[in-house]
């Protein structure tokens, strides 16, 4: 079987001229900052508290 490889730039370029994909990528953007931190947060110690779970 052969594959052909698509650049990712190219990729991301065409779905970003379909509409529901920009609203639902858009739409994650809260989450992708909190995994940027979560990776941040991480590296330094190891441990996060991103304050979700809550206390009991």
């Amino acid at each position: 079987m052969n594959r052909q490889l698509i650049p990712v730039t190219e990729a991301f370029a065409e779905w970003r001229k379909d509409p529901e994909y920009v609203a639902a990528y858009d739409a994650l953007e809260a989450e992708f900052v909190r995994a940027a931190a979560r990776t941040k947060a991480g590296s330094n110690d190891g441990a996060v508290d991103d304050g979700e779970a809550g206390t009991p």
